[in-house]
């Protein structure tokens, strides 16, 4: 039987209160199918599981969630998590009408569009965050789960700036969406390897070895791994490296040898010639075009 959380069930939720929280969730291996009357946000911060939608026709939709991604489950949309491996995740519930006035300019996102849009598509969009980008979302997650718990003056402006700052990270995102086909499911070894490769980019990875610790063929474990992220395992370590470096040229002085080897590139004219084919400019130009636009903020 579907739960359902009644909106009087939270203060939080009352018609007359205000219409968001956050809830953060350890889940050691699943979550009873449930609803609920209103929208819900959840970032994956740690851990695996497999998220299961019940759709109104009776099929049943299944797919992976791993730690970095981020997915939108609608309201009334009855749904629950499976094969939970040390997965903790944050839950941003609110209703809709606290974003009312934002709606035509949110609407500009694809993303939001198959987030929280009229139609409902027949495969799940993910959006997916790098380590670097999970670390500043969990900062304003942090800093907004405070203002709703000590509602001190203007707290319901500064709650609301905090999650449309949270919401703009996630709907512009650093990745393309990951389009989920019906019924994928990645494999735990493969979401064991892109963990350890979230957690330290800067480390080096050998694909034979691998693909040898998820008894794979290597052809098997590239396919797989590619089917898990949309590139090959050495594209997403180089992707992790170069979003890692950016962070690190906009807040810090280190030279571009200390970055290239913190962000595991041993050789800084190999890490100049990948950073230019991403970012289409040099690491020293994006350092300082970056410092000019912080200066001209402040």
């Amino acid at each position: 039987m579907s739960c359902i959380i009644s909106k009087y069930e939270w203060d939080t939720l009352n018609p007359d209160a205000f219409p968001l929280k956050i809830i953060s969730t350890q889940m050691l291996v699943s979550i009873p199918k449930h609803s609920h009357d209103f929208h819900e946000l959840v970032i994956f911060m740690r851990g695996s599981a497999i998220h299961k939608i019940y759709q109104e026709d009776g099929t049943l939709k299944s797919y992976s969630v791993v730690q970095g991604d981020v997915f939108a489950i609608r309201q009334n949309e009855q749904h629950s998590f499976e094969n939970g491996h040390s997965a903790f995740y944050y839950n941003i519930i609110f209703r809709s009408e606290l974003l009312q006035s934002e709606l035509r300019e949110l609407e500009q996102f694809p993303l939001w569009k198959t987030f929280f849009g009229d139609s409902c598509p027949t495969h799940r969009m993910k959006s997916h965050l790098s380590p670097v980008d999970r670390a500043e979302v969990m900062q304003k997650i942090q800093a907004l789960n405070q203002e709703l718990e000590f509602q001190g003056d203007g707290f319901r402006f500064v709650a609301k700036t905090l999650f449309l700052e949270i919401l703009a990270k996630i709907l512009r995102g650093t990745r393309q969406p990951i389009l989920q086909n019906e019924d994928f499911i990645i494999e735990l070894p493969i979401l064991q390897c892109i963990g350890r490769i979230e957690d330290a980019p800067e480390k080096r990875y050998y694909l034979p070895s691998e693909a040898n610790s998820a008894n794979m063929s290597i052809a098997s474990f590239t396919r797989k791994f590619r089917q898990a992220t949309g590139c090959s395992m050495q594209e997403y370590i180089k992707l992790l490296r170069l979003k890692k470096a950016e962070n690190l040229l906009m807040q810090t002085n280190i030279n571009l040898e200390g970055i290239a080897a913190e962000c595991g590139f041993y050789d800084t004219n190999y890490f100049i010639k990948v950073f230019k084919q991403q970012y289409k400019t040099t690491p020293a130009k994006f350092r300082v075009a970056r410092t000019a636009q912080k200066d001209e903020k402040t």
